[in-house]
């Protein structure tokens, strides 16, 4: 509702992104001249510290992948023409790698880890090369467009449960929705909008099963359960 509001870290900050999981807020923070950094922190604020620093052209977007752990962003270096990439490292700060996206203007990106796709958002830049959502594999093989005819898109969010991409941009009509693979198209009005996000994972133990908060319920949980048989005290694997 708007209440409680806390200040975690001062600006100017960034894109941010919520890894449900491990219970971490992770944000871009843009340093004057250059050396832009990520960083992270505990949901109430502590723990604060740097993935990774000395970054350059801006953090445009970000995502977190808690099952690949990996920290994903985009930037776009506005020059004529344009170019973009795409950036990921692991949670620890290690094995940076950088995607060139030729003639492309990214800016948003998110990662659904269960089908095996990195999608985003790209700006596009008409006549020559048009805006839209695009997918790849999550070693960045087969790239495809699978919605086109939008330009001037922005943000982007998934919601991990239902399969479902959120996306908007500055325009009239800023909100959409569709699925992994571009179809069930609708758009969802709500007018200009710069960024967006979708939080459809409870956090703690809203599924029951799910005692290791991995989003899934499987046999990881029932070990769990074995583990910690015998008597204790709002142990998370007491259901009832």
């Amino acid at each position: 509702d708007g209440a409680n509001n806390e200040m975690v870290y001062p600006g100017p900050l960034g894109r941010f992104d919520i890894d449900p999981v491990n219970r971490k807020l992770y944000w871009g923070v843009y340093e004057v001249g250059g050396g832009d950094q990520i960083m992270r922190a505990n949901l109430d604020g502590s723990s604060i510290e740097q993935v990774i620093g000395g970054l350059s052209a801006g953090i445009d977007g970000l995502a977190v992948d808690p099952s690949g752990t990996k920290v994903y962003w985009v930037q776009t270096i506005e020059e004529n023409p344009p170019s973009g990439a795409i950036h990921r490292v692991n949670f620890d700060g290690s094995a940076h790698e950088q995607i060139q996206v030729s003639e492309q203007r990214p800016s948003d990106i998110a990662v659904h880890h269960a089908s095996g796709k990195v999608f985003w958002t790209d700006r596009g830049l008409a006549p020559t090369f048009p805006g839209g959502v695009y997918r790849a594999n999550l070693d960045f093989s087969d790239v495809e467009q699978i919605v086109l005819g939008l330009n001037h898109l922005s943000g982007m969010s998934i919601d991990q449960s239902a399969g479902l991409l959120y996306f908007c941009r500055q325009q009239t009509v800023g909100v959409f929705r569709c699925d992994l693979n571009g179809g069930g198209f609708v758009a969802l009005g709500l007018g200009s909008t710069y960024r967006i996000a979708v939080l459809s994972e409870k956090f703690g133990f809203e599924c029951f099963g799910d005692t290791n908060s991995d989003l899934h319920v499987n046999v990881a949980d029932l070990l769990n359960v074995v583990g910690s048989w015998g008597p204790c005290q709002s142990c998370a694997v007491d259901f009832n």
